[in-house]
């Protein structure tokens, strides 16, 4: 997914990789967060293939917004996310 980012999304990027992957992107609303947080994502599991990550969010909306993102940029089968809130409990496993 790396080379499909913006210039400041590789640049922002490499400097969270360089910073120990720790950082936060004050950016926009609409320039590519998403993207970029997947690509971050992308960047820890080449280091730890079992990784889970959590993503938190405040709204039922933006965690529908972030299934079907993960989907999209990763793939069904390798990437299976699962909710839990609003109702649903899906398994980590």
């Amino acid at each position: 997914m790396k080379k499909n980012l913006y210039k400041w999304q590789k640049d922002c990027l490499r400097e969270w990789e360089a910073n120990h992957r720790r950082g936060i992107a004050h950016v926009v609303t609409g320039a590519g967060k998403t993207i970029l947080a997947i690509a971050a994502i992308e960047s820890v599991r080449g280091l730890f293939p079992d990784l889970m990550v959590r993503i938190v969010v405040p709204t039922i909306p933006l965690a529908r917004q972030w299934e079907t993102a993960l989907r999209h940029h990763m793939g069904a089968e390798e990437w299976r996310p699962g909710l839990y809130g609003a109702g649903r409990r899906d398994d980590p496993e």
